[in-house]
């Protein structure tokens, strides 16, 4: 598929959904689902079928977080997102708000896809912590410091 193709689905199903996708936005959420989808090949980072560029896979990775981010209703300048995985929906949500990144994520292999997926985005305001977010429990400087927490199937054990 074409970028204009690509483009052009987006703006669809961001429009089916409530949501207007600026051109410089849709450019950002394009460069990050191609590298998604040639990482996924090799790591499992989502379960979702990524090759075709299907609109189920559209619509949970890249619309749904746009749509939460309508719903914001304070001022959003640091975000902090635990179990990163794939980087969805926080490299989307904090594309369309603006705001500082911290993506916590346990697993390595993740983690680099991760920071991958910052520098290709020319993220700078962002950072990838490799860790479990228990071990950050214990870090002064993290309480209170977000204004938005998201997260995304996440095993709680104990």
């Amino acid at each position: 598929m074409s970028s204009r193709e690509f483009h052009d689905r987006l703006t669809r199903r961001g429009r089916r959904a409530g949501v207007t996708i600026s051109s410089p936005l849709a450019t950002k959420l394009e460069v990050y689902f191609r590298l998604l989808t040639a990482w996924n090949a090799k790591m499992n980072l989502t379960g979702l079928d990524l090759k075709e560029q299907a609109p189920a896979a559209i619509d949970r990775l890249l619309i749904e977080p746009l749509v939460a981010a309508k719903h914001a209703t304070a001022p959003v300048t640091r975000m902090i997102d635990i179990g990163s995985g794939g980087g969805s929906p926080a490299i989307p949500l904090a594309l369309s708000l603006s705001a500082h990144l911290m993506l916590v994520e346990a697993k390595t292999r993740k983690s680099v896809f991760l920071r991958e997926a910052l520098r290709a985005l020319e993220l700078s305001d962002a950072e990838v912590v490799t860790s479990r977010f228990e071990e950050l429990l214990s870090r002064p400087s993290l309480h209170e410091a977000h204004d938005l927490l998201t997260l995304r199937a996440v095993r709680v054990e104990g």
